[in-house]
Formats: C-alpha cells, sequence, structure tokens
C-alpha cells in the first residue's frame, strides 16, 4: 500500500494548527480568568462579614462599658452616704458610756445639794476633714478619731443648803482626779423651798487623757 499525501499545502496546515492551540490558550486562560474573579468575589465576601462581625463586637463592648460607667456614676453616691454613715455609726458606737460620769458626779454632791443643770459639750468642735479624692463628693466630713479625742466641758449648776456643802461637793470633784480642771464659775444666794441657799455654777474639764496631775 501506497502511504497517502496530503493535498493541503503545509503552510496552511501549520497555520490552522496554531489557530487550533489559540483557540485553546484562549479557552484556558477565559476559564482561569473566570476562577480568578469568583476567587477574588468570595475573598471580598468573606472580608466584608468579618469587617463587619468585628465592628458590631466593638460596639456592643463601647455599648457595655458605658452601661457600667452609668450604673457606677449611680452607686458612687450611695456608697458615699454609706460610709458617712458607717463613720457616724463608728464614732457613736466608740463614745464613753456617759451614765459612768453621772454616777459619779452624784456621789460627789453633797447629800443635801441639788442639781437643776448638768450639761456635756465639748470644748471646741473638730475640724472636718476635706476630701481631697474629687469622685468622692464635694463635702465634708468629721474625722471619728477627731471625735474620739475631742476635749469636753461639763457644766454643774445646782443649789447647797451652805457654803460649806457647796465646797465640799467642788472638792468631791476634784478629788476624783477624773478632770483635768474643776472650775467654780459663780456662787449667789437664793431662796430654795423657802430657805436661804448657795446656787453655783461650776465647770469640769475632761479630755481622753483625763485627770488632773497629782
Amino acid at each position: 500500500m501506497m502511504p497517502s499525501s496530503s493535498l493541503i499545502p503545509a503552510h496552511r496546515i501549520a497555520l490552522q494548527r496554531r489557530r487550533a492551540r489559540s483557540r485553546q490558550w484562549s479557552g484556558a486562560s477565559g476559564l482561569y480568568v473566570l476562577l480568578l474573579l469568583a476567587v477574588f468575589v468570595t475573598c471580598r465576601i468573606i472580608r466584608g462579614d468579618g469587617t463587619q462581625a468585628m465592628a458590631d463586637a466593638g460596639d456592643e463592648v463601647q455599648q457595655q462599658i458605658a452601661q457600667s460607667q452609668r450604673t457606677l456614676g449611680d452607686l458612687r453616691p450611695r456608697v458615699d452616704d454609706a460610709r458617712r454613715t458607717l463613720d457616724a455609726n463608728s464614732a457613736v458606737g466608740n463614745q464613753p458610756d456617759w451614765s459612768v460620769l453621772l454616777a459619779l458626779i452624784s456621789r460627789c454632791m453633797h447629800k443635801d445639794v441639788v442639781l437643776s443643770k448638768c450639761r456635756l459639750k465639748p470644748a471646741a468642735a473638730p475640724a472636718p476633714a476635706a476630701q481631697s479624692d474629687p469622685a468622692k463628693g464635694t463635702g465634708r466630713d468629721i474625722d471619728p478619731q477627731a471625735l474620739r479625742r475631742r476635749t469636753y466641758i461639763l457644766i454643774l449648776q445646782g443649789v447647797a443648803p451652805s457654803q460649806a456643802d457647796m465646797a465640799r461637793s467642788v472638792l468631791n470633784l476634784e478629788g476624783t482626779r477624773l478632770f483635768d480642771h474643776v472650775r467654780l464659775v459663780k456662787t449667789t444666794r437664793q431662796t430654795f423651798r423657802g430657805l436661804s441657799a448657795v446656787h453655783f455654777d461650776v465647770e469640769c474639764e475632761l479630755s481622753p487623757a483625763g485627770g488632773a496631775t497629782p
């Protein structure tokens, strides 16, 4: 058998082959471009969703912080009030039992002496402690330690049948050595229950250190 020969010129065959390869490459290139475009669009979608999710999470955190700050702002005045109440209760709870002092005064008075007034007052009010933290408010609080360190003045007024009975009562107060000073402020003659009597005013200074030196 004789080999078959092509009647198409060689240059035309080569041209057809080049055209076929070009069509193949064009199709492959188009497919590759479409694939890249699909990947790009997918990445954009995923990235967009992640960014939005992060933005939403950030907004939620900011809202929680703002809510916490508002809650703290509402609680701060209540905390300040509670702190002042605790300080006041502590100051009152640590004060001496003044009933013991009253019993002592009663024993110092002569049996015929009648007291008409017994008053205890601070010699000088403690200075308020300024608050250095503006967040705690602008008010001033009394230092409970200052309340316990303050000096008191005991004022006694009464009547005695005689100067001797009055003087004996004052000496008894001094003899307790409970007071820093015992001072007879004044005496006057008065009529008490139809009888002549001596009206007297006495001031006794009392401090935490307490007691006149021997």
